[in-house]
């Protein structure tokens, strides 16, 4: 079976199992969204097999990229598309044809490049390597933020997570997608109460090419669609003062 070599360097004097552990999570995740974004059915085609690891300073995890299907070889182009992504992140410059789930779990990787020290990636056969430095979790701000607006959305909370930064997702009423929404800790009681019903969220959303809302941060109001009416002064700008069939009919024409 063909398998192309792939190593992180962790660049560190000592690591913690929790930290060793973190670090691996989100560099398979990183990988794996990439390899989502190249392929044509918009599913993993990879499995990675680790081949070793060293222990010593620096550590060094050596793996192989395997294709899920002996036909369908991406394991060169997603590791040249992953190596090439971070050397683009980090000079400011969006990858062409990333998702934003991909920057996202780069951004996560590079939480770990702390204390002038940091992580590299490498595919030794394909001649490519980057460095991973904190700096580059800036950068995917950055360049995520370059395709925010503020805006709202309505539609049904289907999910809910309270792990690390919580989160609601939100299927929009008019794409029929989910959409994360981010929430502080003043937000839980009534995201949690609104569990399953049809709310209205307002907040920075941050939309893929085409315009579909993807993400929203900064979450500033938050109601269940059946109590909205009396809330909808509250919202800043160009709603203020509209009834809540009014406030759709702007909404939907984002």
């Amino acid at each position: 079976m063909a398998s192309t070599p792939v190593s992180l360097i962790i660049d560190r004097d000592t690591i913690t199992l929790d930290d060793f552990g973190e670090i691996v999570r989100a560099f398979t995740a990183y990988l794996a969204q990439v390899d989502i974004g190249t392929s044509r059915s918009g599913k993993r085609t990879l499995d990675y097999r680790v081949t070793h690891l060293s222990y010593s300073s620096p550590v060094e995890l050596l793996a192989v990229a395997e294709p899920k299907e002996e036909d369908q070889d991406n394991g060169p182009a997603v590791l040249t598309q992953a190596i090439r992504g971070v050397r683009d992140v980090t000079a400011g410059i969006r990858p062409e044809g990333f998702r934003d789930e991909a920057l996202e779990a780069l951004a996560t990787l590079a939480e770990y490049g702390v204390n002038g020290q940091g992580l590299r990636v490498e595919a030794p056969t394909l001649r490519l390597r980057a460095p991973i430095s904190k700096g580059v979790v800036a950068q995917v701000e950055r360049v995520l933020s370059r395709g925010d607006s503020i805006g709202a959305i309505e539609g049904q909370l289907d999910t809910i997570s309270v792990h690390a930064q919580p989160f609601f997702t939100l299927f929009d009423a008019v794409s029929g997608r989910g959409v994360r929404c981010y929430f502080g800790e003043d937000r839980r009681a009534a995201v949690i109460t609104a569990l399953g019903k049809k709310v209205i969220a307002h907040g920075r959303l941050r939309r893929d090419p085409s315009g579909v809302p993807t993400q929203m941060r900064e979450l500033d109001y938050f109601a269940e669609l059946g109590r909205a009416q009396g809330a909808i002064d509250a919202l800043p700008g160009v709603y203020a003062g509209l009834d809540v069939e009014s406030y759709l009919r702007e909404i939907r024409r984002e």
